[in-house]
C-alpha cells in the first residue's frame, strides 16, 4: 500500500485540476498581500494571456464546487457501505499478517538455535580442525 502523498499547500487542487481552455493544471495564487486565492491556469499563469485566456476562479468556490460534487456523486450510501466493506477487508487481512508474523519469527529463531547448539557440540567435540595446527 501507497503511503498518502504529503500535502505542501493551502490549495486543494494544485495540479489536480486542469484548465478547461488548454488543459494545462491550475495552480494556487494569492492576491492583494495575501487577502484573497485563486486557482490560475498554469499556463497563463506563466505565459499571460498570450499563452491561455482562461481567468482566475476564486479558490474557495472551486474547492467547495469540487467538494460538493464528490459528496453528491461518489460519497453515497452504496459507495460508502462499499468503501466500510473494502476497508475492513483490508484491516482484517492487515491483522492476520502481524498475528502470523510472530509464529514465523519463532520458528526462525528455534531454527537458529538448533544450528548453534549443533554447532557448539561440535566445537566442544573437537569436530573441527585448524588446517594449520
Amino acid at each position: 500500500m501507497t503511503p498518502p502523498a504529503t500535502v505542501g499547500s493551502r490549495y486543494l487542487l494544485s495540479r489536480l485540476a486542469r484548465c478547461g481552455r488548454c488543459g494545462a493544471s491550475v495552480i494556487g495564487q494569492a492576491a492583494k498581500s495575501g487577502q484573497f486565492y485563486y486557482y490560475v491556469c498554469g499556463t497563463a499563469y506563466r505565459q499571460g494571456k498570450n499563452g491561455c485566456s482562461s481567468h482566475m476562479v476564486p479558490k474557495e468556490y472551486l474547492e467547495r464546487f469540487v467538494v460538493d460534487r464528490i459528496r453528491s456523486y461518489v460519497l453515497t450510501d452504496e459507495h460508502m457501505k462499499e468503501l466500510v466493506e473494502l476497508v475492513n477487508g483490508e484491516l482484517s487481512a492487515s491483522g492476520r499478517y502481524f498475528r502470523e508474523r510472530p509464529e514465523g519469527i519463532d520458528a526462525q529463531i528455534m531454527h537458529w538455535q538448533a544450528r548453534l547448539e549443533r554447532l557448539y557440540e561440535s566445537l566442544e567435540m573437537g569436530a573441527f580442525h585448524h588446517p594449520l595446527a
